[in-house]
C-alpha cells in the first residue's frame, strides 16, 4: 500500500480532479480519498517564518536522548578547485 498527498484546488463546479503516478500499471487497485478542507490560516501555516525554523531547530537541537542511537557514516565531500 503506498500513501500519496496533494493539495490541490475545488473548481467553481465543485469538481476536483486527481491525476497522479501510483507506480503499477494494467492492474486493479484501491483508491481511498479523503476530503479536509484547508482554511487559508492552515495554508499561510505550512511555511516557518525565520523565528519559527529558529525556535523548532533550537527545541529539538540535542533531543535524541536514545544511547543506543548512532550517526551514520556522512560520505566524503566533494573535492573541488580552490577559489583565487
Amino acid at each position: 500500500m503506498k500513501t500519496i498527498k496533494t493539495r490541490t484546488h475545488v473548481g467553481p463546479d465543485g469538481m476536483v480532479e486527481l491525476k497522479f503516478a501510483c507506480g503499477v500499471t494494467e492492474t486493479d487497485v484501491d483508491v481511498t480519498v479523503t476530503v479536509e478542507e484547508v482554511n487559508a490560516h492552515d495554508a499561510k501555516r505550512s511555511q516557518f517564518d525565520r523565528d519559527e525554523w529558529r525556535r523548532f531547530v533550537q527545541e529539538t537541537s540535542g533531543s535524541i536522548d536514545d544511547p543506543t542511537f548512532v550517526r551514520g557514516e556522512q560520505g566524503e565531500y566533494e573535492k573541488r578547485e580552490e577559489l583565487l
